[in-house]
């Protein structure tokens, strides 16, 4: 999964964030770029991912979005 995640979108809840910019694990910190914010790649956070729809769906990360 890791190596399709730039060509997937990113969802949170039903509204579309972006396209999936770039992944990172730092020391186990996985993270997810969209829009030039890193958001962080975590099962508290991951409602569903759509392989075959190239989307993964995101629930309360509002506060990772803001500028």
């Amino acid at each position: 999964l890791e190596s399709d995640f730039p060509e997937m979108e990113l969802y949170n809840n039903e509204t579309l964030v972006g396209q999936i910019e770039h992944y990172r694990n730092d020391n186990g910190n996985e993270m997810l770029r969209v829009n030039d914010k890193y958001i962080p790649y975590n099962k508290n956070f991951i409602s569903k991912i759509d392989k075959s729809n190239k989307k993964i769906y995101m629930h309360d990360i509002e506060a990772f979005l803001w500028e």
